[in-house]
């Protein structure tokens, strides 16, 4: 059996009503289309419209428990019974009819426990160096995203992207889900879930390209609701979430303090590096 066809699709939504319906309708589509997708809103009046207006009988709408990105994903994998979840972002749309079968294949390999692909057009994406070859790695000890959203080769990598995975629903019930505690919104919770699962059930993520998404980025709204670069003082404040969760406390400890004093120091150059072209400029 194709394991693509016993898939649960979670899609988070916030605010997107009319990508919503147009992400219903592309679903339904795919081949083999999803056994469900679960569309699950933020907002009762949100919920209410898509319901009158969606046409795609594969899909659903139900309301999370309260606003963010994990407790959205956590309420969409308890109406589940699927062997199989996947999870799309409400700006994210398959390129591929068979996604489903692209994004669920590598599970069925012997070590393989997450399943992530290409995010193509990620504006500002956390990860870097586009040239790569690798996509969604991590450094060591900060846990900074590197490599290549749009990577075209298939390889291992260490944490998926949440707009764009799939994994096995009794792994994802077995390990907790997503983490609440980075409330909404957050930053970071896509990355703590993959090193604890991998941790947990001692095995690997797979980055898969023949499985891509098309993200259609607006610079504001959606599950985060972010209308400005976040502050300095919460970035800090997800990324000790993140310490925490991952590293033991005398560890977590020293490694947030080193990550404090990197920033204010990124912060102090940037800031010099302004009042220098302001300087050239007023001096033109």
């Amino acid at each position: 059996m194709d394991p693509g066809a016993d898939v649960t699709i979670v899609v988070p939504t916030l605010g997107r009503v009319e990508r919503a319906l147009t992400l219903a309708a592309r679903l339904e589509s795919l081949r083999p289309s999803p056994q469900r997708a679960l569309f699950v809103f933020q907002v009762p009046g949100e919920l209410s419209e898509w319901q009158r207006r969606n046409q795609s009988p594969g899909s659903e709408g139900i309301l999370a428990p309260a606003r963010g990105s994990s407790v959205a994903r956590n309420a969409g994998a308890k109406h589940a019974k699927t062997k199989y979840l996947a999870f799309l972002d409400d700006d994210c749309s398959p390129t591929r009819e068979d996604w489903l079968t692209e994004i669920t294949k590598p599970l069925l390999t012997h070590g393989v426990l997450l399943a992530t692909g290409p995010v193509l057009g990620w504006v500002n994406a956390s990860s870097f160096l586009k040239g790569s070859r690798r996509a969604f790695m991590l450094s060591t000890p900060f846990l900074l995203s590197w490599g290549n959203p749009e990577a075209r080769d298939s390889s291992f990598c260490r944490t998926v992207a949440g707009g764009n995975f799939a994994v096995q629903r009794s792994v994802f019930t077995e390990s907790g889900g997503f983490s609440e505690a980075f409330g909404s919104p957050s930053l970071y919770e896509e990355t703590e879930f993959s090193l604890r699962v991998a941790q947990r059930h001692r095995r690997r993520i797979w980055h898969t390209s023949g499985a891509p998404v098309a993200h259609d980025q607006e610079a504001s709204g959606g599950m985060r609701m972010v209308s400005s670069t976040p502050s300095e003082d919460f970035l800090i404040a997800q990324k000790s979430l993140l310490f925490r969760a991952v590293y033991k406390n005398d560890v977590a400890e020293v490694v947030i303090s080193l990550f404090k004093a990197l920033r204010r120091g990124f912060v102090f150059i940037n800031s010099l590096s302004s009042k220098g072209r302001a300087k050239r400029q007023a001096q033109c």
